[in-house]
């Protein structure tokens, strides 16, 4: 493979050019990715027997990520949230790697996308209401709107009734 695939090379851009200088992100969000590529390098190391320096992209593959995530949670006992922590800073570097090796797109996708759908930390999900329950609280949003729309057409019909009865009073007098 060509020097640029190499994953030392795209991480070294992947901060200094797009965290810092585009993105200007934060101290505490470099610290976090950082630390996130260094437990990727040392779990490729065991895994792969690679050095970080001699990585390159086919390596990273959507498996061995997923198989790092759940290192992550079972070894490590990382929390559901430090794991998708991790996994938002991977996504990120493919993300970025997708527009400097545009060749290896079908692999930067495949990472991308293999891990969407509900978190185990996501507040949204209400697993205790029946399909019934859950459908029944849809309406009350549409109730809100239709209330917010008919108060501002009653609104205006007020307007239009006492602008057209003041304007009748000044004419006569």
């Amino acid at each position: 493979m060509k020097p640029a695939c190499n994953v030392a090379t795209l991480i070294e851009r992947f901060f200094t050019e797009r965290l810092m200088r585009q993105r200007n992100v934060s101290a505490n969000t470099i610290a976090s990715y950082r630390d996130t590529f260094r437990l990727l390098f040392m779990f490729a190391q065991v895994r792969l027997r690679k050095s970080p320096s001699a990585l390159t992209l086919a390596d990273l593959d959507a498996t061995f990520i997923g198989a790092f995530l759940t290192d992550l949670e079972v070894k490590r006992g990382a929390s559901a949230k430090t794991r998708n922590l991790r996994l938002t800073a991977i996504r990120s570097f493919f993300r970025f790697v997708s527009f400097e090796e545009p060749a290896h797109s079908a692999l930067i996708q495949r990472v991308r996308h293999f891990f969407h759908g509900p978190t185990a930390t996501n507040p949204k999900l209400v697993h205790y209401l029946a399909a019934g329950s859950m459908q029944g609280l849809r309406p009350l949003r549409y109730e809100k709107r239709v209330a917010r729309n008919r108060f501002f057409l009653l609104a205006a019909i007020v307007f239009v009734v006492l602008f057209g009865i003041i304007s009748v009073l000044l004419r006569r007098y």
